[in-house]
């Protein structure tokens, strides 16, 4: 039992430490290293070039079985044994360094041992053992060994009377000639190579007890990110903890610095991710409206309405690169903001986001667990005004709670329109708990009505897309049947749709129809050119409400060929690619195709994706997930339970409301 229990100690020892490195490695280092725990080493870190290496060997405290510390220095023999022949075997190749991170001090033998020069005693002892192990000269079931096994050269003055003392006392006991030679063969080029590696060997002795390691970690993500004590206990050390692990045990892994600052955004109890807008296929710059919008940006925080489809995304798009074009010191930020997200929680991703390029002082602020949340927001309020940042964020589901709404009031009741600037799209006003009258007072521009697309733009879209069918007489047939010549225009999605058919008999069977089954029809036809062994797997991932990474989808549905079905997803338009790694469906495209699964089949799909987004604690995906799944039962006693608790409320009131799940 001891064993076992000094064993999980020595776990705990080593991932406490491993953390408190990676952290020291990030915080304190450029941006090009990459670290593996659980590599060649317990912790290795890679350098920018990939050549070279550094190699942490961590071990915790001595203890006696009663767990009582012993207290006892490494001797040189138990650092021969146990250190110092997989360092050399690590470093005698390269030019890379080897790190020993003891919890217990070291003998002043071992502290020699480093330091010295080849031919004294302490070397030739480290050299002999070394050629020793690696020729096997002293059979393991040899009785008559014992004795030489425990020799050490004393009084040797080099490598030649050190080979010639050991072929005596060997010889004498019986050890054949052979063996003795292969031993001198290997010491010999142990010798080459020796000097340089313990060169390269540094170590760190009492490096601490686990407690007094936690601690220092805890400083340092508190000193860092400015954050209160409990919050680090309680949420990030053991998120990144069990981050360390995961990494571990994924072959060949490794972490960098952008790895490891997304991993803390991912911990974090709620944070809104920062990210770069889809990449759009075709998109077509609107650059009239662009201006628009930077236009009146300038006055003040704007809200942009449009429909389901009206392309908002590929205006928001167009604004981030343009953005960086015309004003390389103003830094965009994007932001996809569901119905369930608190305002709050999107201040946090930004303030995060900022602190990487010297902005840190607006972190602390709305992280701060001592305030409410109202004092928080309007705190950051009163502090951003001279960052230097565009905002845009992304209502995808097309509007925003209540309670985000009047977050938003507080906080445009308290900003500042210096150099931080705000805009916020959606289908519906997310300014609405502002008054007229406050609106006139705080100088807000006038929200923009999203415009569908001109025939003109229907027209150079076209060209983008399906150049061989720009027939102008034939296309503004089928536009004004599509808008019925309103003057609001064609929305972009259904532009787009149009643009991607083959002919114009298509075209014409597409305009034709009713308005509701148009897009669902567009789709379908794309997806029919699928792979027909490729159609189970993208049934899955067409029942995902959220976005999703490969892994996720791969981890969710093992038997199907998912990697496959997302890339031919993508090449037909049907799969937008976000960034890190994540695949969304357009709301509308997705519903749409989702109806051509068997009941069956789609009921089975969802219920996986329910437990799952149950299990992660996404509870307004879950009660999606399990409706659709025909478990409305499931559904309503998880809003209900989770609304009682006072979680997720934002995104779970309309749910209630429609359902009416507060009924006994």
């Amino acid at each position: 039992m001891s064993g076992g229990r000094h064993a999980l100690k020595g776990f705990e020892y080593q991932a406490t430490v491993n953390l408190y490195l990676v952290l020291k490695h990030f915080f304190d280092s450029s941006q090009g290293v990459s670290i593996r725990p659980e590599g060649e080493d317990d912790l290795v870190v890679f350098s920018s070039s990939g050549v070279d290496s550094d190699y942490y060997q961590v071990k915790k405290p001595k203890e006696f079985d009663n767990g009582e510390l012993k207290n006892e220095p490494w001797t040189l023999n138990d650092v021969i044994q146990v250190l110092l022949i997989g360092s050399y075997d690590r470093l005698k190749a390269n030019n890379s360094r080897q790190f020993w991170v003891l919890g217990d001090d070291v003998s002043a033998e071992v502290n020699e041992l480093v330091a010295s020069k080849s031919n004294n005693l302490l070397y030739l002892r480290a050299l002999h053992t070394l050629a020793r192990d690696d020729s096997g000269v002293i059979p393991k079931d040899y009785k008559k060994c014992s004795n030489l096994l425990r020799w050490f050269p004393n009084k040797c003055t080099g490598i030649a009377e050190l080979i010639q003392t050991f072929r005596c006392k060997a010889v004498g006991l019986g050890i054949p000639h052979a063996a003795i030679n292969e031993y001198a063969e290997s010491l010999t080029e142990i010798h080459k190579h020796l000097p340089s590696v313990l060169t390269r060997i540094s170590i760190k002795a009492k490096f601490g007890l686990v407690e007094d390691i936690r601690a220092k970690t805890s400083k340092m993500l508190i000193d860092f990110y400015g954050l209160d004590w409990e919050i680090v206990k309680d949420t990030l050390i053991p998120g990144l903890r069990n981050y360390l692990y995961g990494i571990s045990t994924s072959l060949n892994k490794v972490i960098t610095k952008a790895d490891f600052e997304a991993e803390v955004r991912t911990v974090w109890p709620k944070m809104t991710l920062v990210c770069e807008p889809p990449i759009i296929k075709n998109m077509l710059k609107r650059d009239s409206i662009v201006k628009e919008i930077l236009k009146r940006s300038k006055q003040g925080p704007l809200e942009i309405i449009g429909g389901s489809g009206s392309g908002k995304t590929t205006i928001a798009k167009a604004l981030f690169e343009e953005i960086k074009y015309i004003s390389p010191s103003t830094r965009p930020l994007y932001l996809e903001v569901r119905h369930d997200t608190k305002f709050k929680d999107v201040l946090i991703g930004i303030a995060f986001h900022l602190r990487a390029f010297g902005n840190g002082q607006l972190f602390p602020l709305v992280v701060n667990y001592k305030v409410s949340d109202e004092r928080a927001i309007i705190e950051f309020a009163e502090n951003c005004s001279l960052v230097d940042t565009f905002i845009i964020i992304d209502l995808v589901e097309g509007g925003c709670s209540d309670h985000f709404a009047r977050d938003i009031e507080r906080f445009l009741e308290n900003l500042s329109n210096d150099l931080f600037k705000l805009i916020i799209m959606g289908q519906d006003s997310s300014f609405r708990m502002l008054s007229g009258f406050q609106k006139k007072t705080l100088k807000l521009p006038d929200l923009l009505l999203l415009p569908g697309l001109s025939f003109e733009e229907f027209i150079k879209l076209m060209q983008l897309v399906n150049p061989g069918l720009v027939d102008r007489n034939n296309l503004f047939k089928i536009y004004n049947r599509l808008t019925a010549s309103r003057s609001s225009g064609l929305y972009v999605q259904d532009a787009c749709s149009i643009a991607e058919v083959s002919t114009f008999d298509d075209m014409e069977q597409l305009s034709a129809m009713p308005p509701s089954e148009f897009l669902k029809e567009a789709a379908y036809k794309k997806y029919s050119l699928l792979s027909d062994d490729l159609k189970p797997a993208a049934d899955q991932l067409l029942c995902f409400l959220l976005p999703f990474s490969i892994d996720e989808a791969v981890k969710l549905f093992p038997d199907k060929r998912i990697k496959e079905a997302i890339k031919e997803l993508n090449k037909l338009g049907l799969l937008t690619p976000l960034t890190n790694n994540r695949y969304e469906f357009h709301e509308t495209t997705r519903k749409g195709l989702e109806e051509f699964i068997p009941i069956i089949q789609r009921h089975k799909i969802n219920e996986i994706l329910a437990d799952y987004y149950n299990d992660k604690d996404d509870i307004s995906a879950a009660v999606y997930h399990f409706e659709r799944a025909g478990e409305i039962n499931k559904a309503h006693d998880l809003c209900r339970q989770s609304f009682l608790t006072g979680n997720f409320r934002g995104g779970l009131s309309p749910y209630l409301l429609k359902n009416s799940s507060f009924a006994s």
